[in-house]
């Protein structure tokens, strides 16, 4: 029973140091010093990694579905500008106390709304419906490079839990990529087009002042998505080995029962400091969400100050359309801070990105790491990894052929 014994501390030991402790954690371990890893470095350098793993991914990807997300985008800044031309009609005739074109105006307004609540209503499912067909097409890529050739075991040694950036992060992946896509395919045509009709009514100068806002939001925005990027990785690198630790723990439990109180202990021990990864990296990625956050709600809100500001500016030059009578003012005023409005809104949809863009360049660089520990390039192309090969259709319960 002693040999017995001492044979299981000595294996439960080996596959602790071969696997829960060869990887760096997020803290020093006592009685060990770790080594600086490549996690560790400049947020410029970090992005830059963060960016080409993304387009690694996308090429894996290939999302040619955008096609949809533009022109249903390029549909709804059409109808947003219908319906939002409306209140100036109704300011004009309630303040002219014309009855038979209220009732005209309000039937116009019911069916703008119908058509706007349809339209508007479809983003956000097509999004979700991308997301699952993007994530279909990278995971079976992936299994078909996973599965194949030995890299199972090849690259285990590389890259450290390949099993849940297959199964986790690239579902994370295809989500965030789906909810920047959503705002991203809109918000350019909408900035395009509003701005070509708020040049007809502030002209030039108050034209450019408020792209000098535009632009000093946005630099402030990046300085938030590098330094959260890197974040995001070290998190998830974090809960891969929290889920390590568990999942050994139930893989080795006799083993482990075996040894007595002292490997419990450590295994306790081991349990507690991967814990504390986790939480330590949380912590970090929560303060630096937290000033995402507030940068983005003071964009939000400044955006409504400078709406009134740049149209009073405007309407007191007394210049260009602003030349009118009164009783065509209220039209003028409401269509004029509708389209300014939007154009801010636009703006600050960009801004509001900010968080989610991290978050996908965080995922896509562990997801980028696996495709690169796996040998695949993309001059590659489909062959053996093409999704449609073999594959079974979700809830279809047929067998796939073997070779």
């Amino acid at each position: 029973n002693e040999r017995v014994k001492g044979m299981m501390t000595m294996v439960v030991t080996e596959e602790h140091d071969e696997e829960a402790l060869r990887r760096p954690l997020m803290g020093p371990r006592p009685g060990r010093t770790t080594t600086p890893s490549s996690s560790s470095s400049s947020p410029s350098t970090s992005s830059a990694s963060s960016a080409s793993h993304l387009r690694l991914v996308l090429r894996m990807i290939r999302p040619w579905e955008f096609v949809f997300l533009v022109s249903l985008g390029l549909v709804n800044v059409w109808l947003a500008k219908m319906l939002g031309y409306i209140p100036g009609d109704f300011y004009t005739c309630l303040s002219e106390r014309d009855l038979e074109e209220f009732k005209k105006t309000m039937r116009r307004q019911v069916f703008w709304v119908l058509v706007c609540s349809a339209s508007f209503g479809c983003v956000s499912p097509l999004s979700e419906l991308l997301s699952l067909r993007w994530r279909r097409r990278l995971t079976l890529r992936l299994h078909g490079l996973y599965a194949g050739g030995q890299r199972y075991y090849k690259v285990k040694g590389d890259v450290d839990n390949p099993d849940q950036r297959i199964q986790r992060d690239a579902d994370f992946v295809c989500k965030a990529l789906a909810t920047v896509a959503n705002l991203l395919c809109t918000s350019p045509f909408k900035i395009l087009y509003f701005t070509f009709l708020a040049h007809h009514y502030l002209g030039t100068k108050l034209l450019l002042a408020m792209y000098a806002y535009f632009v000093l939001t946005l630099t402030l925005q990046k300085a938030f998505v590098d330094s959260v990027a890197p974040l995001v990785v070290k998190r998830e690198r974090a809960e891969a080995e929290f889920r390590s630790s568990h999942y050994r723990i139930r893989g080795k439990a006799e083993e482990i029962a075996l040894c007595g109180s002292t490997n419990e202990t450590r295994e306790r021990d081991i349990l507690n400091q991967r814990l504390g990864g986790v939480l330590s990296a949380q912590k970090k990625l929560v303060v630096y969400h937290w000033g995402l956050s507030l940068s983005s709600s003071l964009i939000d809100y400044l955006g409504s100050a400078m709406n009134y500001l740049i149209l009073g500016i405007a309407i007191f030059s007394k210049r260009g359309v602003w030349d009118k009578d009164a009783k065509d003012l209220p039209r003028e005023i409401s269509n004029a801070s509708f389209i300014i409005f939007q154009l801010i809104y636009s703006f600050s949809q960009l801004c509001d990105t900010a968080k989610n863009l991290s978050d996908l360049l965080g995922y896509a660089e562990r997801v980028g790491e696996l495709i690169e520990g796996l040998g695949w390039s993309p001059d590659q192309g489909s062959g053996a990894t093409d999704p449609e090969a073999g594959a079974t259709k979700p809830g279809g319960g047929g067998q796939g052929k073997r070779g």
